[in-house]
């Protein structure tokens, strides 16, 4: 009897055993050529693989490719190219719906190819147009360093059947850039590298916490022993230097995108991003070892989101977007999850995105578009009146003040060059204008266009002035820095220097400059200031110190508020939930004191405050531990055409408390989607009730006139605090009758 039942449990577990195999996906593939040379494209195509159930719905979900030469990919269909000959396996592992996974490999032999010798000449600027010196470029392992104006040439010896390369920028300070270009266009290629942002210090890497950079809302939070170091796998402990750098994409920032803005999806398309954000974050211990996220670790990220469309498509709340991490190796953005919109009340447009990662590189929140969407545009470059090549770069920006960045490898000919099909550009009726920007050598120009078959012309001229501009700290060594001249325009200068031209009239110069240094438990910031003429040379010396101090306000629960900020010195300030940064002279001896802003427990508005402080490194965090219940927010409002007035037309919408400032300094985006928003049409003496939402009682309704002699843009508001239950408003209403912030 045992012997039976003992049989009759192996059956069934070899009976689940098989259907368990049966479930799982077939990876299978094929690659061509059979026999590929060094520099040669191979392409590999999985369409053979298969799933369980197809006609159920199932399906493979994610391809994921080992190229065998520390290369990865991903995508039904994909392209490698091997720079080394040798013999190499690939893997290939493939997902379905129901999370099964299966893999399989192939050898590749791939010879030798026939060795050519290609002149490349290559510029390397900042983001916003500062001639990078002592900046690498590297194609296939060879390199070449840039000179005080930014150019550097390089003798590449390549293989013959080689059609794509990429090409990596780097300089210290300064994020990485690499991207895909054709053999054809390597006589001229060019980039722009943004300069790191923020420096920051953390005392315990191994802790819980969450890190804020000091603009655009960013923050990091992961838990505790979330990171490992990158080349042992062993978890790391204590003081980290983590460098942070939110990109603000309506700026210069996107000039500098990675891999001129080119990706590759989760299907194995290469597609051009429109980007809604981006952030690029490393770690680094006290040994200077890279740090990266442990296997099954996470960390979520988060910033503010600058639009409320994107390619003049709506976002709201609960919208997903599509996340990117940039792959260096591969030259392109890698499409890996999605990033999800979600209220933030401290942001200019009421909202942020955010999302999980798995890794650490520069993520972007990003939809994919096609540039041949039936737009076009000649242009061509001349100096004075004769014809010349140049390299062009040009933003497209859409109605909704979404911005697509694109630098043109290869530049274009005397000839000029049609913008149109596979470099096309979008419809006219999309978009605001197209910001061109050519340079040669040290010529330069720019001009704007449409998209309806503009014809362009950008005349480049000699700079009015070309500064080479170093920071010096008091101990004498030379500095990354921060310079803004007189036109207001910031440039990003490295520790060897850089060169900044421009085509402004000037023969004296003022430049300002400043720059962020570690010093012990703490980063500090040195200004200083210098003059020049329009040709000199110019050494800038740091002098004057000062400490930034990232200000936030916690609850007992550990969770941060935004808050107002009192302290000695008549310091005031309005902190959010993500810090605000204040710099001080010196080490914090003052008295502080906070009020975070009103919001709802149980129902009722409450209001925490305290003046209890610690300071961490470069972080002031003040508890706030004593409760106030305010009570709750009028709901009901009556509105009344005055007698005399013939009709009238009142749009009334509320303000958050905390965008305010916003508000009345004339910032506040028109196309934020508000909790209260209605237009109301009355006759004379007419009334009619209005009830609102259950708000912030510190936050203003707006009562905005807009009829004859009433009209107006910016009618002051009234904090909702100060009305009362059923209150009759009068149109036109007498806002001097109450408290108006100055």
């Amino acid at each position: 009897m045992m012997k039976t039942e003992n049989y009759i449990k192996w059956l069934i577990f070899a009976f689940l055993s098989l259907f368990l195999v049966a479930c799982k996906p077939t990876a299978d593939f094929i690659y061509t050529p059979s026999a590929p040379s060094t520099g040669e494209v191979v392409k590999f195509d999985a369409s053979k693989s298969s799933v369980y159930k197809a006609k159920e719905g199932n399906a493979i979900s994610v391809y994921a490719w080992d190229f065998g030469d520390g290369s990865q990919g991903t995508g039904q269909t994909t392209e490698h190219t091997y720079t080394n000959a040798g013999k190499y396996v690939v893997k290939l592992s493939v997902t379905d719906l129901a999370g099964q996974i299966s893999a399989t490999t192939q050898k590749i032999t791939v010879k030798q190819g026939v060795a050519v010798t290609q002149k490349v000449s290559a510029l390397i600027q900042s983001s916003d147009g500062t001639l990078l010196p002592n900046a690498k470029v590297t194609i296939q392992g060879q390199t070449a360093t840039t000179d005080q104006n930014g150019q550097a040439n390089l003798n590449l010896t390549l293989a013959q059947n080689t059609t794509k390369v990429v090409v990596t920028f780097e300089k210290d300070g300064f994020i990485t850039q690499s991207t895909v270009v054709d053999v054809k266009d390597l006589n001229s290629v060019q980039a722009s590298l943004l300069a790191v942002k923020n420096t920051l210090l953390i005392s315990h890497i191994e802790d819980t916490q969450t890190i804020s950079a000091m603009s655009l809302g960013a923050t990091i939070t992961f838990a505790e022993n979330s990171f490992v170091i990158e080349s042992t796998g062993v978890t790391a402990k204590g003081q980290v230097i983590v460098k942070v750098t939110p990109w603000d994409i309506t700026g210069t920032d996107l000039n500098a995108m990675p891999a001129n803005g080119f990706a590759r999806d989760a299907k194995g398309n290469i597609v051009q991003l429109i980007s809604a954000g981006m952030i690029t974050a490393e770690f680094f211990d006290a040994q200077g070892n890279k740090l990266q996220l442990a296997t099954g670790k996470t960390a979520d990220i988060k910033m503010d989101l600058p639009f409320t469309s994107l390619q003049n498509k709506p976002l709201g709340i609960d919208s997903v977007i599509p996340m990117w991490h940039f792959s260096e190796i591969d030259g392109l953005w890698i499409e890996e999850g999605t990033g999800k919109v979600v209220a933030e009340k401290d942001s200019k447009t009421g909202l942020a995105v955010q999302a999980t990662i798995k890794h650490f590189s520069t993520w972007n929140w990003d939809q994919p578009v096609y540039l041949n969407e039936g737009g076009s545009a000649f242009v061509k470059c001349i100096s004075g009146d004769i014809p010349i090549r140049c390299d062009i770069r040009f933003t497209i920006q859409y109605k909704d003040n979404s911005r697509l960045a694109f630098k043109l490898n290869g530049g274009i000919s005397e000839s000029g060059l049609m913008f149109s099909g596979n470099i096309g550009l979008p419809k006219n009726d999309q978009i605001s204008k197209v910001d061109w920007t050519a340079t040669n050598g040290l010529l330069q120009g720019v001009a704007s266009s449409g998209t309806n078959g503009d014809q362009v012309t950008i005349q480049l001229g000699a700079p009015k002035s070309k500064n080479f501009i170093r920071c010096r700290l008091p101990d004498h060594t030379f500095s990354d820095c921060s310079v803004i001249n007189d036109e207001q325009e910031y440039k990003s200068i490295s520790k060897e220097g850089g060169t900044v031209i421009s085509g402004s009239n000037g023969t004296s110069k003022k430049w300002t400059a400043s720059s962020y240094v570690v010093q012990g438990s703490q980063v500090v910031i040195y200004q200083g200031t210098a003059n020049s003429g329009a040709f000199d040379d110019v050494m800038i010396d740091l002098t004057t110190k000062s400490i930034p101090y990232l200000i936030q306000c916690k609850l007992a629960d550990g969770s941060s508020v935004g808050c107002d900020v009192k302290a000695d010195n008549n310091i005031t300030l309005y902190a959010r939930a993500s810090g605000q940064v204040y710099y001080l002279d010196g080490e914090v001896n003052l008295n502080w004191n906070a009020n975070s802003l009103p919001s709802q427990e149980n129902g009722v508005w409450v209001q925490y405050s305290g003046n209890t402080f610690k300071v961490n490194g470069n972080k002031i965090e003040i508890q706030l531990s004593q409760k106030t219940i305010i009570g709750n927010s009028v709901k009901n409002l009556q509105l009344k055409c005055s007698v005399g007035i013939e009709a009238c037309s009142v749009r009334v919408f509320i303000i958050p408390a905390a965008l305010l400032d916003e508000w009345l300094k004339g910032n506040y985006d028109p196309n934020l989607p508000l909790s209260f928003d209605r237009k109301i049409n009355m006759d004379e003496n007419e009334t009619v009730p209005i009830v609102l939402p259950n708000v912030n009682p510190q936050d203003f309704i707006v009562f905005d006139s807009m009829n004859g002699d009433y009209s107006s843009t910016r009618t002051p508001g009234i904090p909702n605090e100060l009305l009362s239950e059923n209150q009759v408003i009068e149109i036109p209403w007498d806002y001097s009758l109450y408290q108006m912030p100055e």
